[in-house]
């Protein structure tokens, strides 16, 4: 943990951590309301809100990497890899999507356990795929204890918002299960960025990747997708709606 705490304090840029940490909790809060509101839709369109409800988090866990990413301060230039970056946000959606599918199935005892292990190992895939796409003069390692402590974090952390989420609802759950996810996502992140090792190879190029900037602009596409599903989810649960058991018959 101190590690941790020092390379949070000692690598990053605030401001941006501070950015990182605000996207990841405002996605969190859309993906559990947009998953609340489908299951309580018909059978028949549940799996469309399933997978709405995956976009929100996976558009926000990708996006508070990447600029978790841009927050941290290494002493060489960096760009990314584009087919990695997108790679990593197709992961994060489809898993994502996948984990509240499950953790949202009737009649499966335990189903919040195994969609949060599904959704924290998504978190993770995303994260560490994501660190690969990062261009620069030099060879990624990892500390392997702080790796296997990332993803204890994340598995935990997302279990504990599904379970969180599960049963009766109120806004206090929701801001709990938010809080939760969103630990999840940031825990993993600066506990792995702390794992990361970079050792110097003058041989390898940055070029050819996306500058800082240009990532920037992608988060801000992101950034926009997230506040259109947010929005659409308070539209849509002010809706009337029948009783849950009347509604999926």
């Amino acid at each position: 943990m101190i590690r941790v705490i020092g390379c949070v304090r000692d690598h990053h840029d605030p401001l941006l951590v501070m950015v990182a940490a605000a996207i990841c909790f405002l996605s969190s809060l859309a993906s559990i309301k947009v998953w609340w509101l489908g299951s309580d839709a018909a059978a028949g369109s549940r799996r469309r809100w399933m997978a709405l409800a995956g976009c929100a988090s996976g558009f926000g866990v990708w996006a508070t990497h990447f600029v978790g990413m841009l927050a941290y301060l290494p002493d060489v230039p960096v760009s990314y890899d584009l087919s990695l970056v997108l790679t990593s946000l197709v992961i994060a959606i489809a898993l994502i999507s996948a984990g509240l599918s499950v953790a949202e199935t009737q009649g499966l005892s335990g189903s919040w356990l195994a969609g949060g292990v599904i959704v924290g190992l998504a978190i993770s895939a995303m994260h560490y795929l994501g660190a690969q796409s990062i261009l620069l003069p030099g060879r990624i390692g990892w500390e392997p204890d702080l790796v296997v402590s990332s993803l204890v974090i994340s598995i935990g952390a997302a279990s504990a918002a599904l379970r969180a989420a599960s049963g009766k609802r109120s806004r206090g759950k929701l801001v709990l299960a938010a809080a939760l996810l969103s630990f999840a996502v940031t825990g993993l992140h600066f506990t792995a960025m702390t794992a990361l090792i970079i050792l110097p190879d003058p041989t390898r190029s940055v070029a050819g990747g996306l500058s800082g900037q240009q990532i920037a602009l992608l988060i801000s596409c992101v950034a926009a997708v997230l506040l259109i599903i947010g929005s659409g989810s308070v539209v849509l649960d002010r809706r009337p709606r029948l009783p849950r058991r009347l509604a999926r018959d």
